[in-house]
């Protein structure tokens, strides 16, 4: 099915991946297994073949597009969360990284629990520490692609602890599957493989460094 899915992103056919996307819901998935299973599963299997040179960059550009539009579609369907459940946090793309995805479908899903996310995406490494900076909110998620961007991310991270100190960071993206020894070159409170088993960990790092101060 997700070989099926792939090829009509490919295609441009927006009512097949539309209609593949509803039936998956009419079965009783939940929005965080059509995600995973149809959404970043596409996205894994065709950046793949996008860096291995099998389909171009001007495809890949649109099937990400399709995926966001996808991505929007399924937003309405998540749940809202009463005020004295919100958590602020931030997700950035690291500087230097141009795909997006990822992080989007990260601050979804943390959105769906409750969590109060602002996504910053594109920017540079000045105006992204001042940005959040600004919003000193509690949560700094970042996440990084390729392998290339691991000193760009430890830049960020370094200013990061000097400028945020108590600040709880997270990291994720293709970069921690690329980099095994990730958490001894980067100061990090937490290393996502996925966004949806990091929601556990980092509310309970963030209650256990509400409940210490």
């Amino acid at each position: 099915e997700l070989e099926t899915f792939c090829e009509a992103l490919l295609r441009g056919d927006e009512h097949e991946s539309a209609a593949m996307i509803a039936a998956a819901q009419a079965r009783g998935l939940s929005l965080e297994t059509v995600y995973t299973g149809y959404v970043a599963a596409a996205a894994a299997r065709l950046g793949g073949q996008w860096e291995a040179g099998l389909i171009g960059c001007l495809e890949m550009m649109a099937v990400a597009g399709r995926l966001y539009a996808i991505m929007r579609s399924l937003r309405p369907a998540a749940p809202v969360a009463g005020p004295g459940a919100v958590r602020r946090a931030i997700f950035a793309s690291v500087p230097g990284d141009v795909h997006f995805l990822g992080v989007t479908m990260a601050a979804d899903m943390f959105r769906q629990r409750g969590w109060q996310v602002d996504l910053l995406t594109g920017l540079d490494h000045d105006a992204l520490l001042q940005r959040i900076n600004r919003a000193d909110v509690p949560v700094i998620g970042l996440s990084a692609g390729p392998e290339a961007l691991l000193m760009p991310l430890a830049r960020l991270v370094m200013a990061l602890r000097i400028n945020r100190p108590e600040a709880l960071i997270v990291l994720g993206g293709r970069i921690t599957g690329q980099r095994p020894d990730l958490a001894q070159l980067i100061d990090a409170d937490h290393i996502a493989g996925d966004a949806i088993s990091a929601i556990a960990p980092v509310t309970a790092l963030l209650q256990a460094r509400a409940s210490a101060a």
